[in-house]
């Protein structure tokens, strides 16, 4: 397998790997770095970065989507939750008694029905944080959306219309706390430089602890 790599160049001292979400390969490097000295540093990091990407894919197989059954876990807020089919019943979906109530006419459908759960809990939980932390920290944003994202947790365009993946409901509210900061920080850093970085500890110090439990947890946050 061949290994591409994007090199970014910031005011920095040493040469670094990270790998994304996404298996993106990105290798930050200092203003002054030459072309042969970024190869030469990721060709001795090739092995690590296989075995990276190993461990990924080996953990991406250890987690399954949801089934839509009695007893299944669902996650809410960082917490997990007991599926509970019913029959007999007015309703689609419900969370009732520490559990969720599925109507079993509608398992087919149960992944869409709890995504539309999902973000009506943003509009009403989130985004009104989302736009309060904004306006207490003077972040200038647009409008703010819930949607799939694929791979990433948020995002912020040229003009600074926030989005974030429906999945972020799913997280505990500290690590929410902490992508709707990355993201603000978007607005004045549009890219993940080491001022980008010196932004979101401004707002959140301990930020190293929420994105490290995003890399270790967020596969298991699926449906």
């Amino acid at each position: 397998m061949n290994l591409n790599y994007e090199i970014i160049k910031s005011k920095r001292k040493t040469i670094c790997v990270t790998i994304e979400r996404n298996n993106n390969i990105i290798i930050k490097a200092p203003n002054q770095a030459s072309d042969e000295q970024i190869k030469d540093f990721f060709d001795k990091k090739q092995l690590w970065i296989y075995t990276k990407l190993e461990e990924k894919k080996c953990l991406s197989y250890s987690f399954k989507n949801r089934e839509f059954v009695n007893g299944e876990g669902f996650y809410y807020l960082g917490r997990m939750y007991k599926l509970k089919l019913v029959e007999n019943v007015d309703f689609q979906l419900r969370f009732y008694k520490n559990s969720f109530e599925l109507n079993k006419k509608y398992i087919f459908n149960g992944k869409k029905i709890f995504v539309e759960r999902y973000k009506k809990r943003f509009n009403k939980k989130i985004f009104p944080r989302v736009k309060l932390l904004a306006e207490e920290n003077g972040f200038e944003i647009n409008k703010i959306s819930i949607k799939d994202l694929g791979n990433r947790w948020g995002s912020c365009t040229s003009n600074n219309n926030i989005n974030f993946h429906w999945k972020i409901m799913l997280a505990p509210v500290s690590v929410i706390e902490y992508i709707i900061i990355h993201e603000l920080c978007h607005t004045k850093e549009k890219n993940h430089s080491p001022k980008f970085w010196d932004l979101v500890y401004k707002y959140m110090p301990d930020y190293q602890n929420h994105k490290e439990w995003l890399k270790r947890n967020g596969g298991e946050l699926v449906l």
